[in-house]
């Protein structure tokens, strides 16, 4: 059995000092961006002389790590399964949005990408965590390792991001009395090894976190995947699984050929699948196993088998180099420290030399001095109304009365002003960041030379953007992979949606049913699905929706008002406002009536529809009605005899008394229906014209909120 402890000490040791060249350079980068600017060697021959510090460097790194937040990274997922459903790839975004918000994932990144731009390098890592004390659920968490200096990594990684490094892991110091409450049995000392001298100390006892990745060998089988649905033109779904996994991780396959096959031969799988022609490709492999360990000097008091297949451990790099046969990792300020050293010599020269002038005296014949010496004495420290002085004959008759005069101090020489500013665009031309990035004024004129040196600095920084964006994806692939061995288990988990609201779903609960229990969401299978990861850069949602929120401002106010009312609710869900769903619904229905309107109730316009067709009824009895008196005189006429008349005219009362009382109902019945709908249509107008007074008062409400919240 191999000793960890020994591996681990040797592992370490390797590591420091295959990177001992870097780590010192990297150390003065850390020392020199927070202060500590002048050498040991300037700092002995300066003692008691003024060593000024003028630290550009940290306002620097700001404005790039500004920068960086309006072009952020973030990780985003596509998926590599044939028919995953849109909401199960929703849902697995608004889980990993969850990990990173609650874990401060991103506000961990940053701090990792800020130790980088200090000194070549940052890490974070990931971790995973029971929610609280009375749950048997894991969460993911992303944390920043606050001192880079005590991390290590395999230096024989092939690949940029390190994930292949065969182990890695970072040293920390717990407090003496913690460590014996956690770890009572244990006997040990601080972890040492051979490249260190003093890990040990007096504050606490110092641990490390040690990750190393094993291999077995296994056999990968390929399947047809007899879950996934396909369309007829596509190919045929396959499942992938090692062989040694099998009972663990798809026992529904399993147990889907014992229930559709009366051969299926468990205790014999392998061989089955052999014999039964499931098998559609097959192939020996190394299957990675991540072992984690918490070690001091002599013991290992932790231990564990990690759930995923990389170290997790997210370096930030600077851009590689290599000097002398060793490995460096550039910072953002390394190659401007001497340029800011000189600077800071010529200022400190120029403060020199005006500390040591004297304070300018008066000069004058010692004779005009004498009995008021008190009041020249303090000529130069304390203000006085008047500084009294004696006249002096110089010879019979020539009286001398000018006052003392003040002599001046020299004036600094002009070569160290101008060293000065020629070490301050050094400064400058060697970081890339010029005035014009820092938003100062430079000696461009043209705006497009202004434009052309912001780019160029840009460009200057854009590849430690590039190294916190290959960060990100590794972040990223470290989750996605987590997520489908810690968030295995049937739970209701609470998501973060792309525009930032909280959602509760249910995962991988394939056996719950309807009104089983109070959940009444999504249930999303993670199970059966698989993700890849990419980084989008852009704003954040954040960002976005202020930016969306000026530009529709400024929309509204160059177009015209059929138009601003279209654009108006957009508007309103832009703004920082309490309750700002219940304030865009009230606008919408503002903007549209008929959103008023109750369920089964008819809206003005099918009112006024049927309004206009009973009129039309009207005019077209109206016109039977006529043609029929027309018929009635025409036959009249016709009669030959009184009696063909007197029945002629019978027939035409009656027929008329019957026409007279079905239009006297119908007028009635159409009156009344008029009646109503006029009444109906009265209020609604009423109420259209109450909502349009509500609008105006919401609009000043808004205006009112936009003048507050809107710099002067």
């Amino acid at each position: 059995m191999k000793d960890v402890n020994k591996e681990a000490k040797k592992n370490v040791g390797k590591c420091f000092a295959y990177y001992r060249d870097y780590r010192e350079v990297a150390d003065d980068d850390m020392r020199f961006i927070n202060g500590d600017q002048w050498t040991p060697d300037s700092k002995k021959s300066r003692k008691n002389r003024p060593m000024q510090v003028i630290n550009d460097a940290k306002i620097n790194k700001r404005r790039v790590k500004e920068d960086y937040k309006r072009r952020k990274s973030s990780i985003k997922i596509t998926s590599l399964t044939n028919g995953t459903e849109k909401n199960t790839a929703s849902a697995f975004q608004g889980v990993i949005n969850k990990i990173m918000r609650d874990s401060m994932g991103e506000f961990c990144m940053d701090n990792a990408f800020d130790d980088m731009l200090s000194c070549g390098m940052g890490f974070c890592y990931v971790d995973a965590e029971y929610k609280d004390d009375y749950s048997q659920n894991q969460v993911i968490t992303v944390n920043h390792i606050e001192n880079p200096f005590n991390v290590f990594i395999d230096p024989e990684c092939k690949k940029l991001d390190l994930s292949d490094a065969r182990y890695g892991g970072w040293l920390y110091t717990l407090d003496s009395d913690e460590y014996k409450e956690l770890y009572p049995d244990s006997i040990g000392k601080g972890f040492s090894h051979s490249d260190n001298y003093a890990l040990q100390t007096d504050d606490g006892i110092v641990l490390c976190r040690y990750y190393e990745r094993d291999t077995v060998k296994t056999t990968l089988i390929s399947v047809a995947d007899p879950f996934t649905e396909v369309a007829p033109n596509q190919a045929p779904a396959v499942l992938n699984f090692h062989l040694d996994e099998v009972e663990e991780k798809h026992l529904d396959l399993i147990l889907y050929y014992q229930s559709n096959n009366e051969d299926f031969e468990r205790d014999n799988f392998y061989t089955w699948l052999v014999n039964s022609g499931k098998i559609l490709a097959q192939r020996d492999v190394e299957k990675s196993i991540i072992k984690v360990y918490t070690l001091n000097d002599s013991e290992i008091i932790d231990q564990g088998d990690w759930a995923g297949k990389y170290i997790p451990i997210i370096p930030t790099l600077g851009e590689k180099y290599f000097l002398d046969g060793s490995i460096y990792h550039d910072s953002l300020i390394r190659e401007s420290k001497d340029p800011a050293r000189m600077y800071n010599y010529f200022v400190s020269n120029v403060a020199e030399w005006l500390a040591i002038q004297p304070i300018a005296p008066y000069v004058g014949l010692a004779e005009k001095f004498e009995g008021f010496e008190q009041f020249w004495a303090q000529a130069n420290n304390n203000p006085v109304p008047y500084l009294p002085f004696n006249k002096v004959e110089l010879s019979p008759g020539q009286i001398d009365a000018t006052p003392p005069q003040k002599t001046m101090a020299t004036e600094v020489p002009s070569g160290w002003v101008e060293s000065a500013n020629i070490a301050r665009g050094d400064k400058q031309n060697t970081s890339g960041i010029h005035d014009s990035y820092r938003g100062g004024q430079g000696s461009e004129v043209s705006g497009e030379a202004i434009l052309a040196r912001s780019d160029n600095s840009l460009s200057n920084v854009s590849v430690f953007f590039e190294s916190r964006r290959f960060a990100t994806i590794l972040l990223g692939k470290i989750i996605v992979d987590l997520i489908h061995k810690i968030y295995d288990t049937p739970r209701t988990e609470q998501i973060i949606t792309s525009e930032g609201k909280e959602k509760l779903v249910r995962i991988n609960d394939n056996d719950h049913e309807d009104g089983e229990d109070e959940f009444k969401g999504e249930n999303i299978d993670f199970n059966n699905s698989k993700f890849g990861v990419y980084v989008d850069v852009g704003p954040s949602y954040e960002s976005q929706r202020k930016e969306s929120q000026a530009i529709l401002m400024e929309v509204m106010r160059m177009t015209p008002p059929q138009f601003q009312d279209a654009t108006f609710p957009h508007f309103i869900k832009n703004l920082d406002i309490s309750n700002i769903d219940d304030i865009v619904e009230d606008v919408e229905k503002i903007r549209d009536p008929r959103l008023n309107v109750e369920e089964g109730e008819k809206t003005p316009e099918q009112m006024r529809a049927e309004l206009s067709q009973m009129q039309a009824e009207i005019q077209n009895l109206e016109s039977i009605k006529n043609e029929y008196e027309d018929y009635l005189r025409a036959e009249k006429f016709k009669a030959d005899s009184a009696k063909e008349i007197a029945i002629i005219r019978s027939q035409s009362d009656l027929r008329k008394e019957e026409i007279k009382q079905s239009e006297e109902t119908k007028r009635t019945m159409l009156d009344n229906r008029t009646d109503i709908m006029q009444s109906k249509i009265e209020g609604e107008i009423d109420i259209q014209v109450e909502l349009i007074k509500q609008m105006k008062e919401l609009t000043n409400k808004v205006d009112s909120i936009i003048r507050v919240q809107t710099p002067q």
